[in-house]
């Protein structure tokens, strides 16, 4: 399983799993830190969760939900902030525009699907996962 996040004001989430030998994808738009639609990810094992990396300066708020977002993921998942991938937009994003790729979903959504994108495509695993038609 993997877990994307795209943090601000309104966070993008995107959980990518397998069930029955099939890819599935589930989106979910949330307001800041509130990452509680996660709930039903935390009893299972191998997960990769994804964040993207913020700048070293944000205002205020961010820099809030950032420093809530974290300690949910760690309380939810049990495990250090060490095993959680952080992404800049700046690796991400080129890729994606690059290779014209298409999500329809909301844009934080979207941001959220194609950072998973990004990490199958250029991990081990080397799997792109197409366009997202939801």
């Amino acid at each position: 399983m993997i877990i994307s996040i795209d943090p601000g004001h309104r966070t993008g989430i995107c959980v990518l799993y397998t069930y029955d030998n099939e890819k599935h994808i589930d989106l979910f738009t949330v307001n800041g830190a509130d990452i509680k639609v996660l709930r039903y990810c935390t009893n299972l094992n191998r997960i990769t969760i994804i964040v993207e990396r913020m700048p070293k300066v944000m205002s205020m708020k961010m820099s809030t939900i950032m420093q809530d977002l974290d300690t949910q993921l760690r309380e939810m998942f049990k495990q250090s902030l060490d095993t959680v991938e952080r992404i800049a937009p700046s690796e991400w994003k080129p890729m994606c525009r690059a290779r014209k790729w298409k999500c329809e979903a909301k844009i934080h959504e979207r941001d959220a699907y194609n950072m998973v994108r990004y990490y199958m495509f250029t991990s081990s695993l080397n799997i792109d996962l197409g366009d997202y038609v939801g």
